[in-house]
């Protein structure tokens, strides 16, 4: 990840030593994880900006308590002094709704600094790291009481396969303002230095996490591999095939894309022979490409 320098082509509205920031850090969906050396590793980061979301909250109680004190004051005869007093008072309790914006020469992501945690400190993690999804798709960012930020970053099986067998202790700083990085939570990976056993590999969740991974970034060659050969040998497993429509329906390739939904629909519902209820999302494609394809799509 590329590291912001202090102050280039930085913008923000918050003047205060320590940033309202809240950054939360998950490795593989939880804080501690353990990885193999043939599975991803995928760090996800969300920036909230906690202050205005405890100030837009604030807010919303002093308004509801300045509607309430002018019904009142319509319903009964009330010292118009005492009535401006409380008025001027519960208008003055509202807090500003500070925004924090972090970006400039660079995308926001750029600002984005993983770190790996020793006896000596934190320092940057050498791991190489790639952007898998981020939102805003925006060169700055702008946290305010609605809008987060989020980006994942992945670590790819073979890379991840050169690290030391150990656990490690990362965290997430991003550089607001200089000399005030806002940090995230402290997670943990244990990198075992070990394949997956055998049995765990050749199942669903696992030929699913993988080709979902691949197709996160951006190698869709890798992820169609793995799907025709796992969806050959395992016929039965449902979100693969869904895997190869999406895949598929995003290429274009609607009749393919159709295909492979309606066999994720047959083959769940020989595994689900008694289920009353449908899979309305998978149904959903089906009809969807259908349509299209009768338009001409």
């Amino acid at each position: 990840m590329q590291d912001a320098a202090e102050g280039e082509g930085l913008v923000t509205s918050v003047e205060r030593t320590e940033p309202p920031l809240a950054i939360s850090l998950s490795v593989n969906d939880r804080v501690a994880a353990v990885v193999n050396n043939d599975e991803p590793l995928v760090f996800h980061v969300s920036l909230t900006n906690y202050e205005a979301q405890d100030a837009l909250m604030h807010n919303e109680s002093v308004k509801s308590r300045i509607e309430a004190l002018r019904r009142e004051a319509k319903e009964k005869e009330m010292d118009l002094e005492d009535l401006s007093r409380r008025l001027r008072e519960l208008t003055e309790a509202i807090k500003p709704v500070r925004t924090i914006r972090f970006g400039g020469q660079s995308t926001w992501t750029g600002f984005i600094r993983l770190e790996v945690g020793d006896a000596t400190g934190w320092k940057a993690c050498g791991w190489p790291t790639h952007i898998l999804s981020w939102s805003p798709h925006t060169q700055v960012a702008e946290l305010d009481a609605d809008r987060v930020a989020h980006i994942e970053l992945g670590v790819d099986p073979e890379d991840f396969a050169k690290v030391e067998k150990g656990v490690y202790a990362l965290r997430v700083s991003v550089e607001l303002l200089k000399g005030s990085p806002g940090v995230s939570n402290e997670a943990r990976v244990e990198a075992t230095g070990l394949e997956t056993p055998a049995d765990v590999r050749s199942g669903e969740p696992f030929l699913t996490s993988i080709a979902s991974y691949w197709i996160k970034r951006g190698l869709k060659d890798r992820a169609r591999a793995l799907l025709a050969d796992a969806t050959s040998r395992h016929p039965g497993y449902v979100n693969l095939f869904v895997l190869t429509g999406d895949l598929l329906r995003a290429e274009g390739d609607l009749r393919g894309a159709l295909d492979a939904f309606q066999r994720a629909l047959d083959a769940y519902r020989k595994k689900q022979h008694n289920a009353t209820e449908q899979p309305e999302a998978l149904i959903d494609r089906i009809q969807d490409i259908q349509l299209r394809l009768l338009r001409g799509g």
